[in-house]
């Protein structure tokens, strides 16, 4: 019997959503924790906080094994010759156990498969996390999912920060990275733990570690930090660089454009009062011809009008970076 519909994926329910709103509400709980005096990063038990939620507070463990976990799904995958190909924190989803489910499946596809790349749509929400090959549409391999999967362990230790936030313009990352730039150790990053995710970051694919030795690594890692050492078992605390988490405001390709370049008027010649600009200030003088009164008010109306309009301009950059910074997270 010939199949006329694609077949569907069936997949286990996953109450608690994807890690990437997970760690979002992690990080916030945080800040939440951390404007009522509680500096959990400062603190041995977080369980002397009254109601304390410890759902939301990460030990360094604890996220070391989400990564393991991680790992293991992309193992399989990778056994089964499987590109996922947008491998991130959006797409791997939490169960009522906590445990880990990857999802999204959309770009997956057979590493035996020579489709080319120049088909594929680069978002600006999958650039951040694609390989450099990728990026040039050179080829897509397995070892693309790995550069993708040090990604995800910067979201992880960050909880949730933004890839390359200081870049507004993604088209410009694949000279950058060929250029040797790399993502900067976060500031609460155990070097050995940076050490891993630079691995995954090597520039030629063939020489990336596979998700077997990473799953190795990991766990190694995992089995020599005591739980009861609470230094090297840290509670995870968001980075004190908020900036990345947030894009930035105006994008670099809008720079260079003369429109934004334009200063305002300013408030005072808006309302007639005195100002250091060239510009006469007007007067209902009698000796005033009538026609020039008239050129004055029309004056007057394209000041109002171009304030106006500058206005609506700074509302719909700040609305764009909202939205922008929304499809990041994920809530668009």
């Amino acid at each position: 019997m010939q199949l006329r519909r694609p077949p569907l994926i069936v997949y286990e329910i996953s109450p608690n959503g994807d890690l990437r709103r997970c760690l979002h509400k992690c990080r916030q709980y945080v800040y939440e924790l951390s404007s009522k005096g509680f500096s959990i990063e400062k603190m041995d038990d977080i369980s002397s906080i009254p109601q304390v939620n410890e759902n939301f507070v990460f030990t360094f463990k604890r996220l070391i094994r989400l990564a393991i976990q991680i790992c293991l799904g992309m193992e399989y995958l990778a056994s089964r010759q499987l590109i996922h190909g947008d491998l991130a924190s959006r797409n791997v989803f939490l169960t009522t156990k906590s445990s880990i489910k990857i999802g999204d499946y959309g770009l997956c596809r057979k590493e035996s498969d020579s489709t080319m790349l120049s088909t594929f749509i680069m978002t600006d929400n999958r650039a951040r996390w694609a390989a450099p090959e990728i990026l040039q549409r050179e080829y897509q391999c397995l070892s693309s999912d790995v550069w993708s999967f040090g990604i995800l362990l910067y979201e992880l230790i960050t909880l949730g920060a933004i890839p390359y936030h200081n870049i507004s313009n993604t088209s410009e990352l694949a000279k950058m990275l060929n250029d040797g730039y790399r993502l900067s150790k976060p500031t609460f990053c155990p070097i050995q733990f940076y050490n891993i995710m630079n691995t995954c970051w090597i520039q030629h694919s063939s020489d990336r570690p596979s998700f077997p030795f990473l799953t190795n690594s990991l766990t190694d890692f995992y089995d020599s930090i005591d739980t009861k050492d609470n230094e090297a078992n840290f509670y995870v605390t968001p980075d004190p660089k908020r900036e990345i988490y947030t894009l930035p405001l105006i994008k670099s390709s809008t720079l260079d454009s003369p429109a934004t370049n334009v200063p305002p008027p300013s408030f005072n010649s808006i309302i007639g009062g005195e100002s250091q600009s060239s510009t006469p200030k007007l007067q209902d003088s009698p000796s005033l011809p009538s026609n020039s009164r008239c050129k004055n008010s029309r004056g007057n109306g394209l000041v109002a009008k171009a304030v106006t309009n500058a206005a609506k301009t700074s509302v719909e950059k700040k609305e764009q970076l909202i939205h922008e910074t929304e499809r990041l997270l994920g809530f668009s």
